[in-house]
């Protein structure tokens, strides 16, 4: 094993593999987000229908507005009690 590994301990070696990891992580969500019908990195070239995609963000997006339970006295969330006037 190297001296150099030696003055390292494994927590240094996570804090480095977690921060590379983070970063990738980043990269792809950014890529996956942005709204280019063409990107290229590392050799690696995608095109995309980037319309489609967005019909179906949109569809989700009113699929769940759908569902969601309406508000109770006026937009407040609080469950009237048996007694109480509604």
């Amino acid at each position: 094993m190297p001296e150099w590994t030696r003055e390292f301990n494994s927590t240094f070696f996570l804090a480095v593999g977690s921060l590379t990891s983070a970063s990738f992580a980043l990269v792809l969500r950014y890529l996956i987000k942005s709204k280019c019908r063409r990107f290229s990195c590392c050799g690696l070239v995608v095109d995309r229908d980037v319309d489609a995609e967005l019909k179906s963000e949109e569809m989700e997006l009113a699929a769940k507005k759908h569902t969601e339970p309406p508000l109770i006295n006026g937009g407040s969330t609080k469950h009237p009690s048996p007694d109480e006037k509604v």
